[in-house]
């Protein structure tokens, strides 16, 4: 497939979880909506991303091979909650059903001091993670057909890697301080499952 085709089952795939209306304990928004309101978190240590009901639905076993990710997203569906971890495994089953050729696919991590994050990586090049400057993973390596799948950030987004290195698109909030090219490179993103 190429790079048309992996963007509209990213978008496809986005799309899809967005529309179960998953609350993500680590997302303010989640944690007000769980509660009724923000009102309703003032006072209270709910508003905590470490505590509160969503924190206990979303203590379900994560999915550590392919094989398990079926009744994993089950369960978050179930429940009713998700984060990035969850919400990508849910868009890792979309894209695989829905759309064979869009591969590889790859639930991609990427950690720093500050803030870490999962999401769903299509159609990477087979050596996306050959070292760059410095060591880093360059990702000039990922390939004219990679595409970033989040259902998680911002409501869902997906764009062309290509796009997130010329710096067309922007990904996470300069907060997170993984919203450039340069600064997920030196979080050094994995590829927590691969499936060709």
């Amino acid at each position: 497939m190429g790079l048309q085709e992996n963007l509209a089952a990213a978008k496809a795939a986005v799309d899809y979880v967005v529309g179960f209306g998953l609350k993500a304990s680590n997302l303010r928004s989640g944690r007000a909506a769980e509660a009724g309101g923000y009102e309703n978190l003032i006072g209270t240590s709910i508003g905590d991303k470490n505590q509160g009901p969503l924190v206990q639905k979303l203590g379900v076993v994560r999915a550590k091979h392919f094989t398990d990710i079926r009744k994993a997203a089950a369960s978050y569906i179930s429940a009713g909650v998700g984060n990035c971890t969850e919400q990508a495994e849910i868009a890792l089953l979309k894209v695989f059903d829905d759309y064979p050729k869009a591969r590889p696919l790859d639930l991609m991590a990427f950690s720093n001091k500050d803030y870490d994050h999962v999401w769903l990586g299509i159609g990477l090049a087979s050596d996306w993670n050959k070292p760059g400057p410095k060591g880093l993973q360059n990702l000039r390596n990922w390939g004219k057909d990679a595409v970033w799948c989040d259902p998680w950030q911002s409501g869902g987004v997906w764009f062309a890697i290509d796009d997130f290195v010329k710096g067309k698109v922007r990904n996470l909030s300069a907060i997170y301080k993984c919203d450039s090219a340069r600064r997920v490179a030196e979080g050094k993103p994995i590829s927590m499952m691969h499936v060709d």
